[in-house]
């Protein structure tokens, strides 16, 4: 897991991550005002989805994992948690994963810890990073979002 600020480029330099240097420039450099909610081709395994939703208390949001892709998440409008665990295995798996949706849910964890963003910030997941994406920092509220997910074959 890696998060940082849009405004911060430090994460653009690093060569073993050529497809997150090049999503996290496309995620600066575009104006999401305008773009509505969907899905944003960016090439060969890579691609972005803008979205609109609203906040839960975490024990109303499960949490996930994928195998063969990274998320970059990245907070445009309003306030959200990201609930955060290292996969160790021995995680109460709530559905087994689906190889169609590249997803496997999750309920409760221990040792889940909460990173909290705001517009502009973003966080870099990959498959050993279970997070629990949409929890409300305090009251429930909406956010807009855009969340791009690359294959891990497009990496290096």
């Amino acid at each position: 897991m890696m998060a940082g600020t849009l405004a911060s480029r430090e994460h653009e330099a690093l060569p073993q991550l050529p497809a997150v240097a090049e999503a996290l420039s496309f995620l600066r450099k575009t104006d999401f005002g305008a773009a509505p909610d969907g899905r944003i081709e960016l090439g060969e395994g890579v691609h972005a989805v803008v979205m609109t939703l609203d906040t839960r208390a975490a024990p109303d949001r499960l949490a996930e994992s994928h195998e063969r892709c990274l998320d970059i998440h990245c907070l445009l409008e309003g306030e959200e948690r990201i609930g955060w665990k290292r996969r160790e295995g021995g995680e109460a798996v709530r559905q087994p994963y689906d190889a169609e949706d590249d997803c496997a849910l999750y309920g409760e964890l221990d040792g889940e810890a909460m990173l909290a963003l705001r517009p502009g910030m973003y966080v870099v997941l990959d498959p050993q990073d279970i997070h629990r994406p949409g929890v409300a920092a305090g009251a429930p509220g909406t956010i807009r979002k855009v969340v791009v997910k690359i294959r891990l074959q497009m990496q290096g």
